[in-house]
């Protein structure tokens, strides 16, 4: 429904909730020196001050990010535990700021369903009913500092595709589940009647044969009003 046909989609790995960049970070965390986790940081986020980040200790490190609940003085924590708050102080420039937004986001960030070839193939799928699509920061007090500094917001879109394109080096396709077709920077859409119809539930529970009947029926009216 989405003309995504890799070659090697047979084999394709499907997942709810993907988490591939968190639980890369925490097989290698358990392996790698915190000198290489350092620098693969770095490397990724292009640092302004990198010289500065390379050579502090550790704990310096930690700190500069706003590490949460306290920085550590012997191993890289992930990104995933920045505090925008802690480091915004630290990081003056707007872009270089937003940029480090963008990466800590990306150690947060789940799509709904994601399919994963072999070759590195991935579509990502956000399962939506009514809600638009979302962005990022999240908190008011985020946002606040975002409205400060004049920089706009990121969509989840943008923050996916930076992960699985930029950090990850996959080659991603992405698309958002909806009841109506709506404008997505993901520029694909499939509505959940388009879904349900083109699914074949013959063997499904009868609970779910209801729900999904129910689920088209209230898209069909929403679509005849």
């Amino acid at each position: 429904m989405l003309e995504w046909n890799p070659p090697d989609v047979s084999n394709a790995e499907v997942s709810v909730e993907w988490t591939y960049l968190r639980d890369l970070w925490n097989w290698h965390s358990r392996r790698a020196t915190p000198d290489r986790l350092r620098v693969a940081v770095l490397d990724c986020l292009r640092p302004s001050n990198r010289a500065v980040l390379e050579e502090c200790s550790i704990l310096e490190f930690n700190t500069y990010f706003g590490a949460v609940p306290r920085p550590s003085a012997t191993y890289v924590q992930s990104p995933s535990n920045w505090s925008v708050l802690r480091f915004a102080p630290s990081i003056p420039d707007a872009e270089e700021f937003r940029r480090t937004c963008r990466f800590k986001w990306a150690f947060n960030v789940k799509p709904d369903l994601v399919v994963q070839t072999p070759t590195g193939a991935v579509l990502c799928v956000e399962a939506k009913w009514d809600s638009a699509e979302g962005r990022y920061p999240s908190s008011e007090v985020e946002k606040a500092v975002f409205r400060e500094r004049k920089i706009a917001y990121l969509s989840q879109t943008e923050v996916q595709r930076y992960l699985v394109n930029n950090v990850l080096g996959f080659t991603g396709t992405f698309a958002y589940l909806a009841r109506r077709h709506v404008v997505t920077e993901a520029e694909r859409t499939v509505t959940w009647s388009e879904l349900l119809q083109a699914l074949d539930r013959s063997a499904a529970p009868a609970f779910v044969q209801k729900w999904c009947d129910l689920a088209i029926g209230i898209v069909a009216g929403d679509e005849s009003t």
